[in-house]
Order: structure tokens, then sequence, then C-alpha cells
């Protein structure tokens, strides 16, 4: 009822017992219980025909075992065993059955409890005897302990653990999940309240329903010693894959090499079925499948499958990859086959090294990415000369270089082999240049610009870069020099900080008249995150 994998039939008949008790809660015409009659006759048929089926299944596991070897006749008496489970469970739900049924016909002198059918009964909708046969009452009763629901659970729990424990190891997990009869968990009833599994299966549900229960107990049983006897015959062979083509394979090492190294590959011969479409799955960013089912399929034709993983929203560099190959076993059983690995994505253009311009810029973290195709950044090494240079790696393949002055900078790049060999690359030089001085602007306006009073009270000075490579680098203004005519008089204000202070406000720029000129002088910059102190070109600002 709840947890596992059904059959197609399994689900069949639990939908109609569902939809036939739903019918039964919204208290339709009696004339419904017939509905029952039909399923449990259906479940009784069902039961017989698995019987036929498992007896077949018997018949040609004992022939493998018979030319299988020690190993074929260990793996047949564990399906004798799980044989032995299963007819004993079966008799015990069977006598289970005959003592429920005697209590609503104990008189009727032809009456037989292990033949009668449902048809027999008038009663099918009464539901106070079957509760309190099998749930003691209901919950809280005091007969709880010696009700009929809850030595079945007991017996249950008992029977799936034994055959569980019939399969090897590594798939017991599976066939817990497989095999029906589960008893442990919760169980919710229509109302959202949670219930133990005797009160879900029995209480307050009638007569008709508790036998179509128990014919699917049977059903769940031989379904079970199916699913393990069919498990135990896969062991000595059934599962062996079948191929029809055969075809060479050339794997490579590595597809790109340098001058001088040799080019390997795995060469070998690949068996496949080009009658089957085999399901692969893939993700990246691991090399390592992680089980599940998840991944992106990929389409295969012949036995042969292509795979292609789009790069182009990836970043460059080396990219894992990993998935599986899923493929069915002549039992029905999908048995998972994962690989992994990796490429190289990089760029599909030339690379073209201006010679000429190869420039870094003193006291700041110049970037510069260095790659060899067909290695990964961990196994490129990197060594910096000249420029009272420093350098760190901030990403995988990209270094952060800061020169201290303007000695040309030389840049060698060294890769190990897989053979842990040293590779050496010829170096590249560079020139340093200082960074150009920041340019200072006055109320938004350059240099020769008009300004009004007003709007130069409120004005602060601003040093910024135009039109530099670098993006990002900011100035301070640490002071500066006012220099202005008022009323024919020469003033000069040694000024800290980026902002006119109240008294230069007030003593000289609000005496100003329309065409004066002001100056701003000896302007003292510094850039953020750096020591040095630049002079800079001064500004004027005419007066409207």
């Amino acid at each position: 009822m709840a947890g596992y994998k059904e059959t197609p039939r399994q689900k069949m008949i639990g939908m109609m017992y569902l939809v036939l008790t739903a019918l039964l809660a919204l208290n339709v015409s009696k004339d419904i219980l017939n509905a029952f009659v039909i399923v449990n006759d259906s479940m009784e048929v069902t039961n017989a025909n698995f019987d036929k089926k498992l007896a077949d299944t018997y018949a040609q596991f004992g022939k493998k075992a018979a030319t299988g070897g020690q190993e074929a006749e260990d793996y047949y008496k564990k399906a004798m065993e799980a044989k032995r489970l299963s007819d004993e469970l079966v008799g015990y739900i069977l006598q289970t059955r005959s003592e429920f049924i005697k209590l609503y016909d104990p008189e009727e002198k032809d009456f037989k409890a292990d033949t009668v059918t449902l048809r027999y009964f008038e009663a099918k909708d009464d539901y106070e005897k079957g509760t309190n046969f099998f749930a003691g009452g209901g919950p809280g009763g005091e007969l709880l302990k010696n009700a009929a629901g809850y030595k079945m659970m007991e017996k249950f729990k008992a029977y799936r653990q034994d055959m569980v424990n019939l399969v090897n190891p590594d798939h017991r997990d599976a066939m817990n999940n497989q095999i029906g009869l589960k008893t442990e968990g919760d169980f919710v009833d229509a109302e959202g309240i949670k219930k133990n599994w005797v009160d879900y299966n029995f209480y307050h549900t009638i007569f008709a329903a508790d036998l179509v229960l128990l014919n699917k107990f049977i059903n769940e049983v031989r379904n079970a010693e199916f699913d393990v006897v069919t498990r135990l015959s896969s062991y000595v062979g059934a599962t062996d894959f079948k191929f029809n083509a055969i075809a060479a394979r050339v794997i490579p090492k590595k597809v790109f090499l340098f001058k001088g190294e040799p080019f390997e590959a795995e060469v070998l011969v690949a068996a496949y079925d080009t009658a089957v479409a085999p399901d692969v799955r893939y993700i990246t960013g691991t090399d390592k499948w992680p089980g599940g089912p998840g991944g992106i399929k990929v389409n295969g034709d012949k036995g042969l499958v292509v795979m292609d993983i789009p790069t182009g929203g990836m970043p460059y560099g080396e990219k894992k990859y990993a998935g599986v190959i899923s493929l069915t076993n002549p039992l029905g059983v999908v048995e998972d086959y994962p690989f992994g690995g990796s490429f190289f994505v990089q760029e599909s253009v030339a690379v073209i090294s201006p010679d000429k311009v190869n420039v870094l810029y003193e006291d700041l973290e110049n970037p510069v990415s260095v790659s060899v195709p067909g290695y990964p950044s961990e196994k490129v090494s990197v060594n910096v000369q000249g420029g009272g240079a420093s350098f760190k790696q901030s990403t995988p393949g990209v270094y952060m270089i800061k020169p201290t002055n303007t000695t040309p900078v030389t840049i060698s790049v060294t890769v190990k082999s897989d053979d842990n060999k040293a590779i050496n690359f010829p170096a590249k030089q560079f020139k340093v240049r200082k960074v150009p001085p920041p340019t200072v602007i006055v109320a938004d306006r350059f240099s020769g610009g008009a300004v009004t009073i007003d709007a130069l009270k409120r004005a602060r000075l601003t040093a910024v870069l135009q039109d530099f490579l670098f993006e990002g680098l900011e100035y301070d203004v640490i002071g500066y020099q006012l220099n202005a005519n008022v009323n024919g008089e020469r003033r000069k204000q040694d000024i800290k900080g980026d902002a006119i202070p109240a008294d230069v406000r007030a003593n000289i720029i609000e005496k100003l008249r329309t065409g004066a000129t002001v100056q701003f002088e000896n302007i003292q910059v510094r850039r953020k995150g750096s020591s040095k102190t630049e002079i800079v070109s001064g500004v004027y600002l005419n007066i409207l």
C-alpha cells in the first residue's frame, strides 16, 4: 500500500480497491458491493495464474542449476527457501481468512471457509466484526495484542526480512524497496490522520473489502516470491548481455601535442548490440557520476551514442564531465555503467601577440592570462623577473603582476607533462609604464570652463582617469592651492582635502565678480590603494 514499486497488475488492483472503498465512504447504493465480488474473483484468478507462472520459473531455474555447477545449485537452494517461506505465509493468510469468514456464517452445514466465495454472503458491508477481529476493537482497544491484524503485521515483517536476505548484499536495498507487504512507515487516511498499518487497513473496513485485501496480500506474497527467485536466477548467467557487432576504437590520451612529444592512444575492440539504443546521461562540473535520475539525456542509434556537450557558455579552461550508460539486461533489470573525464575550452581564434605594445603599468596589479592548450592550469607554472615585480594567481590561468619600477618585466612559462617532465616555453618581455596622471574636475567643469559662484561654493575637486585601459581606478584629492584676484588683490590659500572651506567661500569666492578667474594649483592626488602622492596639472575657471 505504500513505498514500493508495483507491477501494472498490482497498480490496477490497488486502484480498484481504493475506488470501491471511496464509493462506500460516500454511502452509495449497496449494489456497488457487487463490484467487490468482481474484483475479488479477478484477484483469485490472478493468484492462480501467478502460481502457474512461478511453477514455470522454478522449472527453468532447475534446468540451469542442473548444468551450472555448485554456484547455481546454491542459488537454487535459496530459491527453494523463498518458495517455502512464501507457501507458509500464503497458508497463514488463508487460515486467517477461514477464521474470519466463520464469524459471518458459523451455522451453515454446507459452509466451507476455504473455498466459499464472496458472492455467498449478504453482510458484505458489515465492518464491526472485521474491526474487532483484525484491529481488536480499534485504536487503544484492550485486545490489540491478540488481534489477527497485529499477528499478520509481525508475520509480514519477518517474511520481508527473510526474503530480502536471500539475495546478494548489494541488491538488498533495491529488493527491500521492490517487494510489497510493507508495514512500517507513515500511513495516512483520507482525512490526513496518521495511523499504524493495522488501523489503516482494517479499522472500520467492511467485510467485502477485507476479503479483497487478504487476496491482495496473497498476490503481493507471490509477487515478492517471483522477484526474489528471478533475482537469484540472474546470478547464474541470465543477465549476460548479447552483442552482435564488433568495432575497433582508438582513444587518444591527448589531442594537443608539443613538438617532440609522442602521440599515445588506447586501441581496443568494442562489442555492442546494434538492436539496442543505450540510455546515456551526463553532467558537467565533476568527473564522478553521483548517481540518481538526473543528467542530460543523449540520444543514440544502433547501439552507439555520440555525446555532444555544448561549450558556448563555458569559460575557458579545463572542464570535467561525468555520465552513466544504462542498459537493460535480458531479465529486464537496468544496470548502470558510470564514466567520467575532462576536456579543455579555449578561444576559437588565432592567438595574436602584439610584440611592440606589451605593456604593464607600475604600481598596478596587471592581469595576465597564461594557458597552454592541452594542459590544465594546475600543471602550468609562471615565473616573473624584473621591474621589482610581485605576482600571484587570482583565478586558474590568470596572474596579477605588480611592478614597482619601470624596468622591463620578463614572464616565462613551464608545464609538466604526463611523465612529469618540465617543458619550457620562450619567455616574453613587457615594458613597464607609469600610470598617466588623472584629470581634475571642479564643479563638473574641466579647466577653462565657466561656472557660477553658487555652483563653485558647493564644488569639490575630483580626479579622474580618462580613456585609460584599467577600469575602476579611483583617486583622492588630498590638497591644493586656490588662487584668485579679489578687488585687485591677489589672494592665495593652501587647502587640505577636496572641498572649499567655509572661510575661503566667505572671504574669496563670494567676493568674486563676473569675468574673474579662479585658479586651482599644486593639486595633490593619491590613488586609492597606493601610498604615493602625485602633483597634477592645475585647473582654472571663469566666473559667470
